[in-house]
């Protein structure tokens, strides 16, 4: 009774066909470059879709992941032809591939910069542990540049799923740091020249004691997954006004 996350799925349960509110007025299509294997995070890039997939094998000696033994996540970018046609997706390589799992990854708004999350080896415990991280890169002369570790990444628990915001000042990403409210949370940072302010989590109407994921903003309006407010299930998508507006389970 003083779970938490319970509570608000108890205050919320007169709210559930709400949560179908919208059926009738959307029909949703499966893309054809889908595969069996887990497609997800897709971001515009120059007239494409760029995205993190299971489906590619990389050529490298140990290809696939011990956990389940698919291929390791890579990026992927296929053209976009005209609202409901793409082309063939194409495996990204030189900054966007390594022998782990690699992606998501996301654009500022006129191209020429990326942040992309990637495996690293950590420590916790005393023991070395594979983390998530965030690195950036600048499109120079047609070519992406040296990654630059994110100054806010760390090497006991997972920074990653960036996305730019405010005409590229803001930055959104997720964190399993043991200050947060539990999970995987959302935070925030501010761009300061060239590097960022010390990581802002957002408060308990966003940021639940469960996981919050993959955030994106439009606007003034921040788009995430979370397991932990009232939903469907697992993980549900969710939208809110930026900085203080209600909440809200698209139904999705």
């Amino acid at each position: 009774p003083q779970n938490a996350y319970f509570k608000r799925l108890s205050s919320d349960k007169n709210n559930f066909n709400a949560l179908f509110a919208d059926t009738g007025y959307y029909s949703v299509n499966a893309l054809s470059i889908n595969s069996d294997k887990g497609d997800f995070a897709p971001a515009y890039f120059n007239q494409s879709i760029v995205y993190a997939s299971k489906s590619k094998n990389t050529g490298f000696l140990n290809p696939t992941y011990g956990w389940d033994d698919d291929y390791y996540l890579n990026i992927l970018q296929s053209k976009v032809i005209n609202d409901s046609t793409l082309d063939a997706p194409k495996l990204l390589k030189n900054n966007f591939i390594s022998r782990a799992h690699d992606g998501p990854v996301s654009f500022n708004s006129n191209g020429t910069e990326m942040v992309i999350t990637k495996n690293t080896v950590g420590r916790k415990k005393g023991k070395n542990v594979i983390v998530l991280s965030l690195y950036f890169s600048k499109l120079v002369n047609g070519e992406w540049t040296d990654l630059v570790p994110f100054e806010h990444n760390n090497t006991a628990y997972n920074v990653g799923h960036a996305v730019y915001a405010e005409n590229d000042q803001k930055l959104y990403y997720v964190m399993d740091s043991p200050k947060g409210l539990g999970g995987s949370d959302i935070y925030v940072s501010n761009r300061l020249g060239n590097n960022w302010t010390a990581p802002v989590i957002l408060g308990d109407n966003i940021n639940t004691e469960q996981d919050e994921m993959f955030p994106f903003v439009n606007g003034n309006t921040l788009y995430f997954s979370s397991n932990g407010h009232f939903g469907l299930g697992g993980l549900d998508l969710f939208e809110i006004n930026l900085p203080d507006g209600k909440l809200r389970n698209v139904g999705a």
